[in-house]
């Protein structure tokens, strides 16, 4: 099931559908890292963003250019879409239930972009998390082993060509993954909505607080031996099974 289904899409400006997205997206994920923008850090050079925007080919000007192109391609997508919904030579996808559901048939554009852009968030993270897996599993080949054959042992592939089927093994292997390796060290800021008291400290209301994702997932009085990558923490029955949070996308809201 994909957001949109973008294999059959003509050229685009010269470029093939495909080739624009893989660019646009490549190029958002260069300024939505946590590190290449400044301003993160030190919000007072936000002031200077007007004088920035006034300078020819700064990189204030090239991000808006970015997302006016994601907005163009999202936009050629949608009408492609709704036409082959027309045409009943539509494949399954997401937002294509979305236009034939009545309950979701009345969204407006924005909001249908909104869906897409929530489920195309998960992309940027996916790639680095997907490296890391193919290391630890080269560095680690009797896990790579055991998984292979736990899929072969639970015949998933069988009758389903996309592995939609439930393997614990794999699905401890890819919790733990996120663990050992946590994307976003530092979760999304939040903002305490009312005082709170901890460790006798009052936390005014208002104040920001930022998770320190990785040092909970390396917590040794949560999980033992911390900086072992162990799959089987996370298997119900297994020795070295706990009940622990994994803190990967923080603690929720």
């Amino acid at each position: 099931m994909h957001v949109y289904r973008a294999d059959n899409q003509k050229d685009f400006d010269g470029n093939s559908m495909i080739t624009e997205i893989n660019d646009v997206e490549k190029n958002i994920g260069k300024y939505r890292s946590t590190s290449s923008n400044i301003k993160n850090y030190v919000p007072l050079l936000r002031l200077l963003d007007p004088i920035m925007l006034m300078l020819p080919g700064n990189s204030l000007q090239k991000a808006l250019d970015i997302g006016r192109r994601r907005l163009r391609y999202h936009a050629a997508l949608l009408e492609g879409l709704k036409t082959e919904i027309n045409q009943k030579t539509d494949q399954p996808c997401i937002q294509g239930n979305m236009l034939k559901n009545p309950e979701t048939r009345s969204l407006t554009d924005l909001e249908r972009l909104s869906v897409s852009l929530s489920i195309m968030a998960g992309a940027d993270s996916n790639t680095p998390t997907v490296a890391w897996g193919i290391i630890f599993l080269a560095h680690h080949p009797e896990i790579q082993e055991k998984a292979f054959q736990e899929i072969k042992k639970s015949h998933v592939l069988d009758t389903d060509p996309f592995g939609n089927g439930k393997v614990p093994y794999v699905d401890a292997v890819t919790k733990e993954l996120g663990r050992y390796y946590t994307i976003l060290r530092l979760a999304m800021p939040k903002e305490a909505t009312a005082p709170v008291v901890y460790n006798g400290v009052t936390i005014p209301k208002g104040t920001m607080i930022i998770l320190n994702s990785w040092a909970c997932n390396r917590d040794p009085d949560l999980f033992e031996d911390p900086y072992d990558f162990n799959p089987e923490r996370w298997i119900a029955g297994s020795d070295s099974h706990q009940q622990a949070h994994q803190f990967a996308f923080g603690m929720g809201s």
